[in-house]
């Protein structure tokens, strides 16, 4: 049964609704610079040194990037 008052989640209507930083923030507990070194969040692993960034690809979606670790 449909009543028509909750929208449908697809990702372009959350994407309309915040942004692709503010996820990464809040999932990774870390600041969004793109192109900058960061240390990798200790939710995914121990890291003593800024292995990590953010970057946008050639479709303008956010990515992270790991450098470190196995």
């Amino acid at each position: 049964m449909d009543f028509g008052i909750l929208p449908e989640l697809t990702k372009p209507y959350i994407l309309s609704k915040i942004t692709q930083e503010q996820i990464f923030e809040y999932y990774l507990n870390v600041k969004v610079e793109p192109e900058k070194l960061i240390k990798v969040p200790t939710i995914l692993r121990i890291d003593k040194n800024p292995t990590a960034s953010f970057y946008y690809n050639v479709n303008g979606k956010l990515r992270f990037n790991d450098f470190g670790g196995s």
